[in-house]
């Protein structure tokens, strides 16, 4: 195997040590465009299920909303803390996922059957803030 190599390398003139830098720095440069390619895919896939585990969890605020006035006030307290971690989350992975998760559309709060009146405001909040990661999540290229 040594003597191959000292066969291959024997004659050897400058101009090809330089042709055999080259395609090494050829060969490096594309590895690294295909290792950081899929570098990106791995994270963008691991950041969507976790914004998917946020999702879930809003959903389930959305399934246990209040019809009582008396039970709002923990309701609520819930979701501030949804919010806020969600947009923790978003925020550590970009601004505009951050800014595009606390948009609102300025939509006028609808009245909502079997929802407590003090939390119909909060619940097209809700909806809207659902909405929004929805998106967020369905453009993981953009945001992520």
């Amino acid at each position: 195997m040594l003597d191959a190599f000292r066969r291959m390398f024997r004659d050897v003139r400058p101009f090809d040590d330089l042709m055999l830098a080259i395609e090494v720095l050829v060969l490096l440069l594309i590895a690294y465009e295909v290792g950081s390619g899929i570098w990106q895919r791995i994270r963008r896939h691991r950041r969507s299920r976790r914004l998917l585990g946020c999702f879930s969890k809003g959903q389930a605020l959305q399934a246990s909303v209040p019809a009582e006035n008396a039970e709002t006030e923990e309701w609520l307290r819930n979701l501030k803390e949804w919010t806020d971690k969600t947009n923790n989350l978003l925020a550590r992975y970009s601004p505009q996922a951050s800014a595009a998760f606390l948009h609102s559309h300025s939509t006028v709060a609808g009245h909502y059957r079997g929802v407590a009146r003090t939390a119909q405001t909060a619940m097209a909040e809700l909806l809207e803030r659902l909405e929004n990661l929805r998106a967020i999540m369905e453009r993981p290229e953009v945001y992520l």
